[in-house]
């Protein structure tokens, strides 16, 4: 079954109507002439226009955007946080629906793209609250940084987590929390998931949450905008493209206490 909608997916990606689709598709998100985020934990979040980058829009806009770690964000958003780094924020998904959900929270923003800052920048005005804005976030940063109470990292850089954490690192993030997407697929000669589990052994408890193939999702979620279209249309609007299927390490300090809002 998987192989059938993947022929008819490569069939219609050649389709003279895809832009069609998505024009017809578009409508659904559209509130008061804005365009929402229709579900999940970031519901009523803004998008200033149909744009994405380095990842897929249309699972972002009906709330199914890595649903696979949606009950950690769940509980993310019970907390109180002194500070919230977002690390490879592309056009601000995280990091603007964070702020909206925490507001009280310092969110940093890191993207070494430039187009991807620009848009983090219109999604922030779109949202009307203020974050901070860079470019690349550093292991030094890390490490000079004063966390003080409970913070969250997010981390999806594409491999480069595999630098960004060291031990030096994790000795100063005993107050937080960690949420990193592994990027093991890149065929590193050892693993990066077993590098970040030994070096935060010590000062943090962890859970791991595997991805879902995107073949899969369009028979297990229900989104109702996509629910009287064919299965190869299904499957091209709720793709998020990964190369391969994705890992994510959720890290919680041993020692630190958690704040409820």
């Amino acid at each position: 079954m998987n192989c059938c909608i993947y022929r008819k997916y490569q069939n219609f990606k050649k389709a003279k109507n895809r832009k069609k689709l998505y024009k017809e598709i578009q409508v659904s998100y559209l509130k008061n002439g804005k365009i929402e985020v229709l579900r999940g934990p970031f519901k009523g979040m803004i998008y200033p226009d149909f744009i994405s980058t380095g990842s897929a829009l249309y699972p972002k806009l009906s709330g199914i955007y890595e649903k696979e770690i949606q009950h950690i964000f769940d509980n993310i958003m019970q907390k109180k946080y002194k500070y919230i780094y977002d690390i490879g924020c592309a056009e601000g998904y995280y990091a603007i629906g964070l702020k909206r959900a925490i507001p009280e929270a310092e969110v940093y923003a890191f993207d070494i793209d430039l187009y991807a800052q620009k848009l983090c920048q219109n999604m922030a005005k779109a949202n009307n609250v203020e974050i901070y804005i860079e470019g690349e976030c550093t292991s030094q940063r890390l490490e000079i940084t004063n966390w003080g109470e409970l913070s969250l990292i997010i981390s999806d850089c594409e491999g480069a987590e595999r630098d960004l954490f060291t031990e030096k690192t994790a000795k100063n993030l005993q107050n937080c929390e960690l949420l990193i997407e592994v990027h093991d697929w890149l065929q590193y000669e050892s693993s990066t998931l077993d590098k970040l589990i030994d070096i935060f052994k010590e000062t943090h408890e962890y859970t791991l949450t595997y991805g879902i193939d995107d073949y899969e999702k369009v028979y297990r979620y229900t989104v109702e905008e996509f629910g009287i279209l064919p299965l190869e249309e299904k499957f091209l609007i709720m793709a998020e493209h990964r190369r391969r299927l994705g890992e994510w390490l959720y890290f919680s300090p041993k020692n630190c206490e958690r704040t409820l809002k």
